[in-house]
């Protein structure tokens, strides 16, 4: 039918899962088997590549109106992934946000912060994980004296996300 030439077709989970990775079963967690999930993106004009860029869910939308020539409206908190799609080594986010229950996370490919905030929204507790010497996250280092600014850098972020999503229109 020819429906190839002029579809783009986005397949993507929502959300990833234990199963028995630090003692857990299912998805309730900010950790990196929680949050990663399978994207996948065809649209024509595209040639069949794998990419590490960190995208969101809330860059879906956004990437769907680049590829369909319409204007994405103003409000969104999205940035278009398509000059991944047409570089895939290429990246236009270095981090990305995920919360689960009470646990809100900022993560790039040095590090992975998580804070968990009480019913009023304060943080009570956090953990960082060293991507780079630890991927799998089984070490908290966020007490540690040497990441102690990273843990600072970290929180900032996440209070800057809350104070960004706080203005958000919906």
């Amino acid at each position: 039918l020819g429906l190839r030439e002029n579809t783009t077709i986005v397949l993507w989970g929502d959300h990833g899962f234990f199963l028995g990775e630090h003692g857990m079963w299912t998805k309730h967690s900010t950790l990196t088997e929680a949050i990663q999930v399978p994207l996948l993106v065809s649209t024509p004009g595209v040639t069949a590549a794998t990419t590490k860029a960190m995208t969101e869910y809330v860059d879906i939308y956004p990437s769907l109106c680049e590829l369909a020539g319409i204007q994405a409206p103003d409000y969104l908190h999205g940035t278009s992934f398509v000059p991944v799609l047409k570089e895939p080594s290429s990246q236009v986010k270095d981090e990305i946000y995920t919360r689960y229950a009470r646990g809100e996370a900022v993560v790039d490919t040095d590090f992975s912060y998580t804070e968990f905030v009480n019913k009023d929204g304060v943080p009570s507790a956090y953990m960082l994980f060293d991507m780079q010497k630890d991927p799998s996250q089984n070490v908290d280092v966020s007490k540690r004296a040497p990441y102690k600014e990273f843990v600072k850098k970290y929180r900032k972020k996440l209070k800057r996300m809350r104070t960004e999503m706080n203005k958000a229109p919906f």
